[in-house]
């Protein structure tokens, strides 16, 4: 809800596409983030705590994205997890964090989505 919220202040909702990672949506995941990379839209992926055998996948994609010069600008890929053991550092690193336990605070390491990230904090604190 926060995430299409925050597309519909910026006026890309029609732009989000979100799924429920589970049992056999790994390759779905794969071509809408493919997809999303092209266009320029916004992929969530949602719950990838319950996707821990395609974690290593969601690492390699990740891995491409930050090679891949072809990226539209546009393009954002959020995910949603609960605490997983699964989870891959090496995209943890790649990316800004917005955890519910701290809502207000978004911690920011170096990313194309950083100033949306702000700005979604700063709305959020309101």
């Amino acid at each position: 809800a926060v995430i299409n919220d925050f597309a519909r202040a910026r006026g890309v909702s029609d732009m989000v596409s979100s799924m429920s990672l589970g049992q056999g949506q790994g390759p779905i995941a794969e071509r809408m983030v493919q997809e999303g990379m092209r266009i320029g839209s916004w992929v969530v992926l949602q719950n990838c705590h319950l996707a821990p055998s395609w974690m290593r996948k969601l690492e390699a994609i990740c891995e491409r994205m930050s090679a891949n010069s072809a990226c539209a600008y546009t393009f954002r890929l959020w995910l949603t997890s609960e605490p997983s053991r699964d989870f891959p550092v090496p995209v943890l690193q790649q990316v800004s964090v917005v955890s519910p336990t701290t809502a207000r605070r978004v911690c920011t390491p170096p990313t194309l989505s950083t100033p949306d990230l702000c700005a979604l904090a700063r709305a959020r604190s309101r």
